[in-house]
């Protein structure tokens, strides 16, 4: 094999290692979740949003939640579903945009709502080929309640 060969498969190896093949980011985003409104009772949460995700490697929404804003806005406090797997909210891709509800249950999934304290939510379409959320477009509050 000559010199040139050789370089060349190693030249070739080395720039599809040196790539970092695992942190690729798919260059098509995520739509966000619009227009996020938050109901409360019987110490449920409804989160209302419109959306329009037919993306490759769209695979549901996550809701995020905290006591104050910035918990939510870092992305930490994720809730999981009812068999404690993300995304929260398992959903196939669709073409037509969609009003959708989410309900985080004090009973199943979260366990934290006091009636009368506040939460902070919010709603991010989830990848799972990439395993990447998109992110917070919007943050709403509302109070827990037990009617």
């Amino acid at each position: 094999m000559s010199n040139f060969r050789k370089f060349f498969i190693l030249f070739i190896f080395l720039s599809i290692t040196a790539c970092n093949l695992e942190d690729f980011v798919p260059s098509t985003k995520l739509n966000p979740p619009l227009n996020l409104v938050l109901t409360s009772s019987n110490l449920n949460v409804y989160l209302t949003f419109d959306a329009l995700n037919e993306e490759i490697g769209f695979t549901g929404y996550n809701v995020f939640t905290g006591l104050d804003e910035n918990t939510v806005l870092s992305m930490t406090t994720l809730i999981s579903n009812e068999n404690t797997n993300l995304p929260f909210a398992i959903i196939p891709q669709f073409s037509i945009a969609s009003n959708i509800t989410l309900v985080v249950s004090n009973d199943n999934n979260y366990n934290d709502f006091v009636a009368g304290h506040i939460h902070y939510f919010a709603v991010t379409a989830y990848d799972a080929i990439y395993s990447n959320n998109n992110q917070i477009y919007e943050v709403k509050s509302i109070t827990i309640s037990n009617l």
